[in-house]
């Protein structure tokens, strides 16, 4: 699993990668993960710049959905604002609705990036389906859960350390990191 859990790619938020910087990897549809990287943790507030990001995605040409844990209900209401479709409670790890959603988008699972904050799930479950990795730093710390996450956090940070050469270096654009509502990292990586 230590191969499977580095990702190929690394942005601080999603709404950095860039429809260039797709292209350059050889994606022609993305899915993205809800919690911490296109949403706030467990509600439905839609992170900003994420609705305009996607737009600018979809007039780029590439295909676009949406790949989470969470539940059907939750996952249509934010599809339905996003104008995309869902795969709700994908159990990633297991990449079977990574794999699902590059068949439905008439594509080669290798043209396929999986968009997503976390490592043991996001990330391994696109590496094991043969897809792009494209991990995010978390907007925030989660709320649902907190003890339990913040150990899974703290696990990840662990083997990000452990294997930080490894890791790719992290890309992002320059923009105003005023907004109100992101709270600091909890951990950092090196950039090369």
């Amino acid at each position: 699993m230590v191969n499977s859990a580095i990702p190929k790619y690394m942005y601080n938020l999603i709404t950095d990668i860039t429809p260039e910087d797709l292209r350059k990897m050889g994606v022609r549809a993305v899915g993205i993960d809800l919690d911490n990287t296109t949403v706030y943790d467990s509600g439905l507030k839609i992170l900003s710049g994420v609705p305009e990001w996607i737009l600018k995605i979809k007039q780029a040409g590439f295909l676009i959905c949406i790949v989470t844990n969470t539940f059907t209900l939750r996952a249509a209401i934010i599809g339905k604002r996003l104008n995309v479709p869902y795969y709700a409670m994908s159990d990633k790890p297991k990449s079977k609705n990574v794999i699902k959603a590059a068949q439905k988008a008439g594509i080669d699972i290798s043209e396929f990036a999986l968009v997503g904050d976390r490592l043991f799930t996001d990330v391994v479950a696109a590496n094991e389906a043969g897809a792009i990795s494209i991990k995010t730093e978390p907007f925030q710390n989660e709320k649902l859960f907190r003890r339990s996450m913040e150990k899974k956090r703290d696990k990840e940070t662990s083997f990000m350390i452990k294997h930080r050469p490894e890791f790719p270096k992290i890309m992002h654009k320059d923009r105003d990191r005023n907004d109100k509502n992101r709270k600091p990292r909890r951990f950092t990586s090196r950039e090369n």
